[in-house]
């Protein structure tokens, strides 16, 4: 018997590529203000920690899905979109380590019986924040690369912080 053809090649635009790339963009941003305002409530020591802990761990699941979303589309299809996959790849792994160590930081409050006022820092705390720095750097060189081909493809600009 013949072998059987094998199936047509799904082709892909560039446009859809792009637009599905924003999706995720949107997905992460979300995540981000989310852990924001998380880790800004407790720090003045306002947080329910177990919302708190929620909110994060929520986060980091969002954005391991973005990551996971990120390494099967057919990035290739943009121009720059090996670097553009890698820097976002890069912001959102370092993301997920900021938001696990403030997640630390958290459980480190909370076995302590919380806190009032300004919550105290600790190691966990500083990774995070480390942590945080090199997102904001991957974040940039993401927005680099993505801002002229988001132009062209009539999808919105982004910032380090809007992402």
């Amino acid at each position: 018997a013949p072998a059987a053809a094998p199936p047509p090649a799904k082709t892909v635009t560039p446009a859809q590529v792009a637009t599905e790339l924003n999706q995720l963009i949107r997905t992460s941003a979300t995540a981000r203000s989310e852990v924001v305002n998380t880790v800004a409530s407790i720090q003045n020591c306002s947080a329910n920690a177990q919302a708190a802990a929620s909110q994060l761990s929520g986060a980091i699941a969002t954005r391991q899905q973005v990551v996971r979303s990120l390494q099967t589309l057919p990035v290739n299809e943009l121009t720059n979109g090996a670097a553009l996959s890698a820097a976002f790849a890069s912001a959102l792994n370092d993301s997920i380590a900021a938001d696990q160590s403030f997640r630390s930081w958290l459980a480190a409050i909370t076995a302590n019986g919380g806190c009032s006022g300004r919550a105290p820092t600790d190691a966990d705390y500083q990774s995070g924040e480390s942590s945080s720095v090199a997102a904001d750097k991957a974040k940039q060189t993401f927005a680099t690369l993505w801002n002229p081909l988001a132009t062209s493809y009539g999808l919105p600009k982004v910032t380090s912080t809007t992402i």
